[in-house]
């Protein structure tokens, strides 16, 4: 599969994870910043990540397309990080290749 023509589902600006809300505050190329507000609370953290994506595959019978994909816990310290503070957030972000 040739990944310069490969069209991917891009993560959402805006989405809902395991309690939490996360909304893209910044992007460029595959770094991106997202505010995370757990539901309920008005008190945000920033992640900073690098998006990865994949080719597609098979599971279970079912071809799953091609699309970014968030950080998992696993990555966390080597592709995502959390910051307490924008200021924070966009320091590790210039860090970060585009």
């Amino acid at each position: 599969m040739n990944t310069e023509t490969t069209e991917y589902k891009t993560i959402p600006t805006s989405f809902k994870k395991k309690g939490f809300v996360y909304n893209q505050l910044k992007r460029e190329g595959k770094r991106a910043i997202y505010q995370q507000t757990r539901m309920g609370s008005s008190l945000n953290n920033y992640e900073v990540v690098k998006i990865g994506r994949h080719n597609g595959y098979t599971m279970g019978g079912m071809a799953i397309a091609p699309a970014e994909t968030y950080p998992g816990s696993s990555l966390w310290g080597i592709t995502a990080w959390t910051c307490c503070s924008i200021d924070e957030a966009l320091k590790r972000y210039e860090t970060l290749d585009s």
